[in-house]
């Protein structure tokens, strides 16, 4: 989550200022974020486990706690390479941010989807909670568009 709403304010505001903005600055921009955010959620991580188990956490509990973090980052995947694919001039930096937004939502809502499919929630249950966060995507993306519009 916190990874999809972070890409999709970084892109947002990429586009807002767009005029001299390259497809690779705009991939490089968005990576970097990722990884802070990941190291972020990492330490989070790993200071939680701290507070709840008063110790720190053991070799196999950081190898999870790693693991879980840096699968968060298969949801910028398809949009980084979008950006990159405007940098070999398949389509313009600002078309490539709009697919990346559209991505990142996208991804988002399958990733959920995957995570909750196998749940006791009632199919409409879920259907509903899944149009709710793509809902929620495009919300956030007609704000931000507001506030750099």
């Amino acid at each position: 989550m916190y990874v999809t709403f972070t890409g999709l304010a970084v892109i947002i505001a990429l586009q807002s200022h767009a005029h001299g903005l390259t497809a690779l600055g705009a991939a490089t921009t968005l990576s970097i974020t990722v990884l802070g955010v990941l190291s972020a959620a990492f330490i989070a991580e790993v200071i939680t486990h701290m507070i709840v188990g008063s110790a720190l956490p053991d070799r196999d509990e950081v190898k999870h706690m790693f693991r879980s973090t840096l699968g968060a980052i298969g949801i910028v995947v398809l949009p980084i390479l979008v950006l990159v694919l405007a940098a070999f001039g398949l389509w313009s930096v600002v078309t490539g941010l709009t697919i990346a937004s559209v991505l990142l939502i996208a991804t988002l809502v399958a990733v959920v989807f995957l995570a909750i499919r196998r749940t006791s929630i009632g199919r409409w249950q879920q259907l509903a909670v899944l149009l709710a966060l793509a809902l929620l995507g495009v919300l956030v993306l007609v704000l931000e568009v507001a506030a750099h519009g």
